[in-house]
């Protein structure tokens, strides 16, 4: 009789995402989930297509969470099966990010809601996230089987045509 040890293809721990959606400042806080359902739908359509991640609405029995750490209390908190919501709050910055990040310069902060009649919000969700193992037992074994210094090859590597004048250009250093 023989023993199949058998490994799971992708694990998966779970994640916090807030996604960053804008809304008209006239919109009452209690219908901004209604706005941004098509952006919501999207946004979730999108990780779960081209990520390979997928969307927890309810709190999952294994938890196992990116960074080893909880991300919120809703998923702790709560008893296994129970439902997890979407929560909406105001974005911490109101404005437009790519000015903030490209230029290095903070926009008007109240030039968001008064000029251009908008509201900066975020909507956070739980996914599972496929994990990135690395087995450091099989990187410390690769790294041994490597005969050349780190950032170096050997002399046998190098294409035959080169080696002369690579020779001579560290040799005469």
């Amino acid at each position: 009789m023989s023993v199949i040890k058998v490994v799971p293809d992708k694990t998966y721990l779970i994640q916090e995402c807030r996604i960053r959606f804008e809304a008209p400042a006239d919109i009452e806080p209690q219908m901004v989930p209604f706005y941004a359902f098509k952006v919501i739908e999207w946004s979730k359509d999108r990780f779960e297509r081209f990520k390979g991640w997928r969307f927890l609405d309810r709190v999952p029995a294994r938890q196992a969470f990116s960074g080893g750490k909880p991300c919120c209390t809703q998923i702790v908190t709560r008893k296994v099966g129970e439902p997890l919501t979407i929560k909406f709050m105001p974005s911490d910055f109101q404005g437009d990010t790519d000015d903030a990040h490209n230029f290095g310069t903070m926009s008007d902060k109240d030039k968001r809601i008064h000029v251009d009649n908008k509201i900066d919000w975020v909507a956070i969700m739980h996914f599972w996230v496929p994990a990135i193992t690395v087995d450091l037992d099989a990187e410390r074994e690769f790294r041994a089987s490597q005969t050349y210094a780190e950032g170096f090859a050997q002399w046998d590597a190098m294409p035959t045509g080169d080696w002369t004048a690579l020779r001579e250009k560290f040799t005469n250093l």
